[in-house]
This record gives structure tokens, C-alpha cells and sequence, in this order.
């Protein structure tokens, strides 16, 4: 009987399947409606993880945010409860409580402390607002306290409640005359506009009236149903685990009713998208052959319609040049004036010219175009040429720049000079402060960058010595192997002209001229990165085990190059999985994957798991562990706060951790990963109305940091146009390498995220080359459309339009290269050189077992070939002199291009202006651009 019930159930016929779910929603529309008859209490409580949709939080200081009635993000107070300040008017929106009723409200709240610095007012009047009707106004308090008020019958089903600060009980104040404070005597530098103390709301029902469930319920609910019965349309198997979720999400809402009201609305925002995501997988076969269904015959009628508005946007972009010609040049053609007679001959000819040749031209581009696409060693040749002429550009900056860069950059220098001088991977500088290493000794192993860009530089240092420029040989190397790569990749899968543009989309891409010139480990990471993706999809395509292995062993390279790469190597075995599982003997494949492609993987990375449990003890260490929960949370500079308390210093309690961000507050650490998601939009995403929330600045693939009003012209965001337009028109084949590729970095992604900070450029440059061929390809795609237009004669305008679009999509990373090539004042060669002045006068002024305070140890390490110790980030002058007396530091060097920022720029104030201190004696001063000059003080 049960087996012919679930075989009925489960072949549900569709008619009989929306039936059946629109009386699931009749029937709970119903008990919701009986549900709001009854009396609720609801209790929003800044202490937890429950305040968050009901409010706007904001660490904004301007008076719009007090317009908008924004708080500040929860603090702790001194017996550990969690709080947030509100401004001189918040505003609190509990939707979807019941209309007809009045309700209790309960305001849990502490006023103004005693010692603020304010004289005029000890305590604010807090004017109680209820959908903009004043329902009652009282005194705040310095000790925490519940003020109870009550509210008429609501004619709306939310509850809109405001607090409202005065210093008047009669008067409710404008907005812009709120009262509050912004400093008291134990924190008397805080400049927040201070209103209360808030620890929670609650309302409770006091009498019931006729309620019925709000209009944004209904309809919530019912189009919440409505995906469900979408997700079931074109599967039938799925209609009975469907139907069990409908009837779950409806006892869970009406559950909510009685319970906790107020979260009704909300919940329905993630059902919504859990819902519609389900039914587009599961009718993901239906949009797929849509797509290409419309995509079949919009090609019919495509290449007409792109071609005349190729010669529209053409005309439209050349008529005011053109027209500023004519107006310069015919009246004085008119005149008889012999150049304009000739400039003028000479454009009417060139008229005449085009259109008479238009043909023979046509001709020959299309002879090219099949050469290209024929004649491998041709597209090979052309690579080679393209290759060669921007290495020698590029060559000819690093020859120029005369430094490493900042951080990782020299540290990889640094190393590199000490494998050379047979001392291992060792600094000699110390960075942070979350110990005191033994005896003040600067000299430590390795612990914070990964270990193998070091060893590519190592030769060149052992052949060229240890200058900047032999730093940066490995590379060109790097970047002529991923050239051959990016183009391999795009011959089998588009053809050889989409090889070449996505080779120089990638070349003069300004995120990866920036790893061309810099001595940064993510140039390899990218290589290693593309051709692991490439050797396992290959694989899989063909079925060879050689192709696996190399992949295995380019991911252990991978992840010695780049530690994190472990996630990305999970993102790919992720997808290998996926992929196997769908064979037929796939436990015999899933074993052949661990030996042929996990396996070596492990066994390359072995020996650095090795190295970190003999040197600390953990398969994986890196101070980074505790910088994560530092970053994005506060100010960037604190990671170089003292964290020990060692030899007295003032340390924090303990080191950085998962629990800090109670610390944090729970708004902070909310507002961290929003912004980390949005940083990851901005970057891969075009900015358009269109996209709606997923409109981003297309900065990966252009440049977001020119513009109006902080928005990028469309032209500079060309490239992210290019790569979306190329991801929607991918053929079978390139849409699986993608599906690879996103699978491979959405771990990544969520690692950024949620442990460390994705707002860095560079974490995503590996992404670039795939981003490329998929822009590579819509170009081509574009050229190919115009060329077939006016029966196959429309090469010649499809040059142009490709070459126009080739050249603004190419525009970011030239004009970043010429600004990174540049020595004229404001530059950046301009602004390194009074500290590279700096660090030589050290070298030859100093004994060289010296060791130097500074914010920039490892550019100094490099440069002046000293020990050098960071200057921590603490206002107090004394603490940073005691600092540098226990690691036997020397001198100090302030001002440098990377300046002392934050709580430093308080301690060190005096010596930033050159002032002479006690104890600090003035011997050296380089003044560079932007009024900033470089002082070296001897410490005594």
C-alpha cells in the first residue's frame, strides 16, 4: 500500500501538482490570517546576531547619517554586554507586527555617561516617536534602565519607531539640533555624535484588533510557492521532496507568526533565494537550450544589425573631429591657402581611394585571416614578435625602476640574497610585535611569505649580483611562458587570432604589468594556476593520465609558491569529483584521480608541511594567521601594534584571534565580509543598471580609478564588458574550461572573504587570462559578425571597429604602464628615491651590524644591507624608544614612502617635522616631492 502510494505521489501529473501547491498556500494564507489574531511579543536585542535587519548601522560622522537614523556598530560593555550607540535620532523598523492593534513597548537603554565633556546638558530628553506620532518623552539615565510606553492602535502593519534627542522636554527637535556628545574624560579624543546606549526593544501586544497579514507577506509567500512549483515543472521526481518543502516553509512561517513575528519578512529574503536558485537548477536544461536556441537565431539577423551600428558609433565618435577639421580647413582651402588645398585633396582622395579599393582590400584581410587561422607557425611568428617587442619595453622599466617594491616584494629580494650567501630562508629584520624574539635578536626564519619566489631570483643574484633589476628576470620568463599558454589554450578552443588578442589583453593588463615589474611571487602563482586548470580539463577531455599528473605536480609548485593555493586546489578536486562521478566505473576513476593527480600534489608539497612543523611547529604558519583578524576590522596600520606584553610593553591581552571579532562586534565583522563580496563584484563585474546589485567597476580587466564622481567611464571598463559578452556567447567546450575555472576559485573567493580580505587587486590576477580569452573571444566574435556583412565585404570596416575596441580595452594597462615607467615629479621613481637616498647613506654611514627602526624594514634590509626592526604602531614616544633598545636599534628613519600612519604618527610627531628630541639626534634629512623629506635620527 505504501509503495503504490509514493509511485501515485511521485507521478504526480503537472495539473495535479499546481493544484496541489496552490492549496497548500490557500490553506496557509488562511492560518496566517488566524494566526495574526493572536497576541505576540517580539524583542530585538543588540546582544546577539538579531538587530542586524531591523536597523542601519554606519561609523559615518556627518549629519546625513543621523538623517537617516543610523547607529553605530555593537560594542561591549564593561560587564559584557553587547550595545550599540545611536546618534541624536535612530530609527528602528519592526515590519509585519499587525495593524489595528496597539502594542507595550519595553526600551532597554543607558544614557549619556557622568563624565562627558559636555557642560550644558548632563542628560538628553529622548522624544519617542511611533509611525512620526509622538507617544511619549523621558529623561535618559546614566545607569541602565527599561522604559516602558505604550502605543495607539497601529493603521499600518509596521511599526516604525524613532528616539529622537533633545535638550528640551517640550520640544521635539529638527533633525540637524539633535543632542549629543563626542568626547568624555576617559575617551576624550572619541568624536562620535554619542546618543544612548542601546541594548534592545521589545513590543508586546496589548490589545488585539481585526489584523490581517500584510500585503508583503501575500505576496512573499505566494511567489516563494510559485518557484516551488517552477522547480517542479519540468521535473517530476522532484515534485514530492518539493511538496514536503512546501509544507516545512509553511509550518516554519507560521511558526514565526506566533513566535517571532518580526522576522517573518526577513526570513522570506533567503527562502526567496534558496527557492529560485533551486528551480533554476533544476530547469537548467530548459534555460540552457533557450539560450542557445535565441542564440542560434539572433546570429541570423546579427550581423546586419551590428554592422550598421558599427557605422553609426563610427560616425557618431569621428563627426566632431571631423566637423573641427572642416570648419579649420575648407575656409581656408576657399582661400587658396596651397596646405589646406592639400590637406584637403588629401582626405577627398583618401575617400575616393577606400571606396574604389574597398574590394582588394577585403580580399587581403580575408586572405590573412584564414593564413592566421591556418598557418600555425604564422600565428606562432606573430606571437613571438608581440612577445618579444613588450618584454623589451618592459625590460627597458626594469632596467629604470631602481627597487624592489614594498613587503613581500624586497622580502622576496632579501631572501633570494641569503639562499646566495648559503644562510637559508632567513631575515634579519623584525616586521611585528606579537612576540619579542629571543635576546633582541632581528635575525629569524622566514614565517610570513611563501618560500619559493626567492629561489627563482636566487640564480640571477648568484650570476648578476643582488641589484633590483636581476630580481625581476624570472619575470619575463614567466610572462613568455604564460604567452604560450594563454595562446595554446586559445588555438584549441577559438583560434589563433583570439590567441593573440588575449595574449596582449593579458601582457598590458595593468594589474599584470604591475607582477612584471615588481619582485611579487603571484606572476608564477598565475602560470602554475593556468596550466594546472589547463592539464586537468585536458585530462578529463582526453582521457590521460599524463596530462593529470602534470597537473598533480604543477599544483604542489602551485601551493609552494602561494600557500593559500591549497584552496584552490580543493575548488579543482571539488569539480574532478563532480566530473568522475558521472563516468561509469567511477570508484575505479576516483582511485586513478588519487594516484595519478592528488598523489603527486602531496608528495610535491610535502617538504614545506615538513619545514613548518620543524620551524613552528603547525603544517601551516604564517603571522598572517593573526594579521586576518586584524584587516578589515580596524585601520590597516594596527597589524603593527604591539600584541605581547613582554619586557613590559603594552601588549592587548593576547594574540589576534577567531574570538576578536566579539571584540570587533558583530556589525563589523558583517560589514568586513559584505565588503570583501563587493570588493570581488567591483573587480569582475562592468558597472551597469542592467546587472542591478551585481554591478560592479570592471577594475580586473580596466581602471576604476579615473572617472566622474567616482564612477569609471564605460570605455575604461571595456575589457569586463568584452569578458561578460564572451562568457554568454561560450560554445561547449569553453564553457566547461570556465565551469573549471569558477569552481577552482569560488573556495578562493570565500576564503578572501570570510578569513582574510579580497579588497586587493592582485588575489584575483590569476583570473585575468581566462577573463582575457573570454574577451579575446567576443572581439573576434564581433569582427566576424560585421566582416560577413554586405556578402563577406565587411572585412575592412570590422578592422576597424575591432581595432577601435582592441585599443580602448587596452587603454588602462598602457597608460599605467607609462605611469609606472615615468620619472617626472609625482611619479612613483620620484617618490622612492629620497628613501633609496636614505638607505645608501645608512650603508655607508653606519657600522654594519647596525640595526634600524623604520616602517619599511624590508625595502631598508635590502637597499642599506642593515638589520632593521618595524616602528610599532603606538603614541607613545617612549614605548617605541623602548622598543628599539631591546633589539639594540640604533637609528631611525621616519617619513618614508610608506609613512607612519595612525597611533605612530602621534609618537613620532615631533620627528616627522625634523625636530631634534632627547635621545634622537638629527644626522641626515632627504627631502623628496610632495613637501615630505626622509630624517635619519641616531638613537642615544
Amino acid at each position: 500500500m505504501i509503495q503504490h502510494w509514493w509511485q501515485r505521489r511521485t507521478a504526480w501529473s503537472l495539473r495535479q501538482w499546481i493544484i496541489t501547491i496552490a492549496s497548500v498556500l490557500l490553506i496557509a494564507l488562511g492560518l496566517l490570517t488566524a494566526l495574526y489574531q493572536l497576541p505576540t511579543q517580539v524583542r530585538i536585542a543588540s546582544d546577539g546576531l538579531g538587530d542586524q535587519p531591523f536597523l542601519v548601522s554606519s561609523e559615518a560622522l556627518g549629519q546625513a547619517a543621523t538623517d537617516l537614523g543610523t547607529v553605530f556598530p555593537d560594542e561591549l560593555d564593561a560587564n559584557g554586554n553587547r550595545f550599540r550607540w545611536t546618534r541624536g535620532s535612530t530609527q528602528i523598523q519592526i515590519p509585519a507586527l499587525g495593524a489595528n492593534s496597539s502594542y507595550s513597548l519595553a526600551l532597554d537603554l543607558v544614557g549619556w555617561p557622568d563624565d562627558v565633556l559636555r557642560s550644558d546638558l548632563r542628560q538628553p530628553f529622548v522624544h519617542v516617536l511611533v509611525n512620526q506620532q509622538v507617544i511619549g518623552v523621558f529623561e535618559a539615565s546614566s545607569q541602565r534602565t527599561i522604559y516602558q510606553l505604550s502605543t495607539p492602535a497601529l493603521s499600518q502593519s509596521n511599526l516604525e519607531l524613532e528616539l529622537r534627542l533633545s535638550d528640551s522636554l517640550q520640544q521635539l527637535p529638527a533633525l540637524e539640533n539633535t543632542a549629543t556628545f563626542t568626547g568624555t574624560t576617559l575617551y576624550p579624543s572619541d568624536r562620535r555624535p554619542h546618543g544612548l546606549r542601546l541594548y534592545g526593544v521589545s513590543a508586546t501586544t496589548n490589545t488585539v484588533g481585526l489584523n490581517l497579514p500584510a500585503w508583503s507577506l501575500i505576496w512573499r509567500m505566494a511567489v516563494a510557492l510559485g518557484l516551488i512549483v517552477l522547480a517542479g515543472w519540468q521535473s517530476v521526481r522532484a515534485r514530492w521532496p518539493l511538496f514536503l518543502l512546501s509544507l516545512v516553509l509553511v509550518a516554519f512561517w507560521l511558526n514565526l507568526v506566533y513566535f517571532a513575528r518580526h522576522w517573518l519578512q526577513p526570513s522570506f529574503e533567503l527562502v526567496l533565494l534558496s527557492v529560485g536558485l533551486q528551480a533554476l537548477w533544476n530547469a537548467r536544461q530548459l534555460l540552457i537550450d533557450g539560450w542557445l536556441h535565441f542564440r542560434e537565431r539572433l546570429s541570423q539577423h546579427f550581423d546586419y544589425g551590428l554592422g550598421f551600428a558599427a557605422i553609426i558609433g563610427l560616425l557618431a565618435l569621428s563627426w566632431p573631429p571631423l566637423k573641427q577639421a572642416a570648419n579649420t580647413w575648407l575656409p581656408k582651402a576657399r582661400m587658396y591657402d596651397p596646405g589646406a588645398i592639400i590637406v584637403v585633396s588629401l582626405a577627398v582622395a583618401s575617400l575616393f581611394i577606400a571606396a574604389f579599393y574597398w574590394g582588394d582590400f577585403n580580399r587581403m584581410l580575408d586572405r590573412l585571416n584564414r593564413r592566421l587561422r591556418t598557418r600555425q607557425g604564422l600565428g606562432w611568428a606573430v606571437l613571438g614578435v608581440l612577445v618579444g617587442v613588450w618584454l623589451l619595453y618592459s625590460w627597458s622599466v626594469i632596467r629604470q625602476i631602481n627597487y624592489l617594491g614594498n613587503a613581500d616584494y624586497s622580502d622576496n629580494g632579501v631572501v633570494a640574497r641569503n639562499l646566495v650567501a648559503g644562510r637559508g630562508w632567513v631575515v634579519d629584520y623584525v616586521t611585528q610585535f606579537f612576540k619579542l624574539y629571543p635576546n633582541g635578536s632581528v635575525t629569524r626564519v622566514q614565517e610570513t611569505w611563501p618560500m619559493l619566489q626567492p629561489v627563482w631570483i636566487a640564480p640571477f643574484f648568484a650570476l648578476f649580483g643582488p641589484e633590483p633589476w636581476a630580481a625581476k628576470i624570472p619575470n619575463l620568463i614567466f610572462f613568455s611562458l604564460l604567452s604560450m599558454l594563454i595562446y595554446r589554450i586559445a588555438r584549441q578552443l577559438w583560434d589563433a587570432r583570439v590567441g593573440l588578442i588575449a595574449v596582449l589583453l593579458v601582457l598590458i593588463n595593468r594589474h599584470m604589468f604591475r607582477l612584471m615589474i615588481y619582485s611579487t611571487s603571484d606572476l608564477a602563482f598565475v602560470l602554475f594556476y593556468v596550466a594546472a586548470i589547463w592539464l586537468l580539463w585536458r585530462s578529463i577531455m582526453t582521457h590521460s593520465k599524463e596530462r593529470l599528473l602534470g597537473s598533480g605536480l604543477i599544483i604542489g609548485l602551485m601551493c609552494w609558491q602561494k600557500t593559500s593555493a591549497v584552496i584552490v586546489a580543493i575548488g579543482m578536486g571539488l569539480w574532478l569529483i563532480w566530473r568522475l562521478w558521472q563516468v561509469d566505473d567511477r570508484w575505479k576513476a576516483y582511485r586513478t584521480a588519487a594516484l595519478w593527480w592528488v598523489l603527486p600534489a602531496v608528495l610535491v608539497f610535502a617538504p614545506y608541511i615538513a619545514r613548518n612543523l620543524h620551524e613552528f611547529g603547525k603544517p601551516a604558519f604564517s603571522t598572517e594567521s593573526y594579521d586576518a583578524w586584524i584587516i578589515g576590522y580596524t585601520n590597516f596600520d594596527s597589524i603593527y601594534n604591539i600584541y605581547t606584553n613582554e619586557q613590559g610593553l603594552p601588549g592587548s591581552n593576547g594574540l589576534p584571534e577567531p574570538s576578536w571579532i566579539l571584540r570587533w562586534g558583530y556589525q563589523k565583522t558583517f560589514d568586513k565580509i559584505g565588503n570583501q563580496f563587493e570588493a570581488t563584484r567591483n573587480y569582475l563585474l562592468p558597472a551597469s543598471p542592467a546587472l542591478g546589485v551585481l554591478s560592479g567597476r570592471g577594475n580586473l580587466m580596466g581602471n576604476n580609478d579615473q572617472g566622474v564622481n567616482g564612477k569609471p567611464y564605460v570605455w575604461l571598463m571595456l575589457g569586463a564588458w568584452l569578458s561578460l559578452i564572451g562568457l554568454l556567447a561560450a560554445r561547449r567546450q569553453q564553457a566547461s574550461l570556465m565551469a573549471l575555472v569558477a569552481a577552482s576559485f569560488a573556495p578562493y573567493i570565500m576564503f578572501l572573504a570570510f578569513y582574510w580580505h579580497a579588497d586587493e587587486e592582485r588575489y584575483f590576477v590569476p583570473l585575468v587570462p581566462f577573463l582575457a580569452l573570454l574577451a579575446a573571444g567576443a572581439l573576434v566574435a564581433i569582427h566576424d559578425a560585421i566582416a560577413r556583412c554586405w556578402n563577406q565585404r565587411g572585412r575592412p570596416l570590422a578592422l576597424v571597429v575591432a581595432g577601435y575596441l582592441l585599443v580602448l580595452a587596452l587603454t588602462p594597462g598602457w597608460v599605467e604602464a607609462a605611469n609606472k615607467s615615468a620619472t617626472v615629479v609625482g611619479s612613483e621613481y620620484a617618490e622612492w628615491q629620497p628613501d633609496l637616498q636614505a638607505f645608501e647613506w645608512l650603508r655607508q654611514n653606519t657600522p654594519a651590524e647596525a640595526v634600524v627602526m623604520t616602517r619599511v624594514p624590508w625595502q631598508l634590509n635590502f637597499h642599506a644591507e642593515r638589520a632593521a626592526v618595524m616602528n610599532p604602531n603606538v603614541a607613545d614616544l617612549n614605548v617605541i624608544k623602548q622598543v628599539a633598545t631591546y633589539y639594540k636599534a640604533s637609528f631611525i628613519v621616519v617619513n618614508a614612502v610608506q609613512n607612519n600612519k595612525d597611533q605612530a604618527q602621534i609618537g613620532l610627531g615631533r620627528l616627522l617635522r625634523g625636530e631634534e628630541l632627547a635621545g634622537f639626534k638629527l644626522r641626515a634629512s632627504f627631502a623628496g616631492p610632495k613637501n615630505r623629506t626622509v630624517y635619519i635620527y641616531e638613537i642615544q
